[in-house]
């Protein structure tokens, strides 16, 4: 990834989504958390938290010594990512923020192709 090579798809207080235009990476940046996806990764991530409730026990941790009581694997057995409440909504914003943009076209009327066409 360099310089300005960058489109800001997504942007909250903390962090920001952004796409770079060289490596066609999508690019999540949240607090202290930097994760780098292809699209399909990136759904993977965006419907797993968006599907995240804060409230059930598996995703909750017990240890009172914690200020962020809400854990989530990141798929390494030692790795574990702790948030609060305000930072899962935050985190859920901004991933609403970006959503895959549909494949759009552009409806030409006849009067403005300048082209021959052969009736073959």
């Amino acid at each position: 990834m360099e310089g300005n090579n960058f489109k800001i798809l997504s942007r909250c207080q903390n962090g920001k989504i952004f796409r770079c235009q060289s490596c066609d990476k999508i690019h999540v940046e949240y607090k202290n958390f930097y994760f780098s996806f292809n699209e399909e990764e990136y759904d993977f991530f965006k419907r797993f938290f968006m599907k995240f409730k804060p409230d059930c026990d598996e995703g909750y941790t017990k240890n009172k010594l914690c200020e962020r009581r809400l854990k989530v694997s990141i798929g390494h057995p030692n790795l574990v990512a702790l948030f609060n409440h305000y930072e899962i909504d935050e985190l859920k914003t901004l991933l609403r923020g970006y959503k895959k943009q549909p494949v759009t076209f552009k409806i030409i009327a006849p009067k403005f192709i300048d082209k021959q066409f052969s009736n073959n």
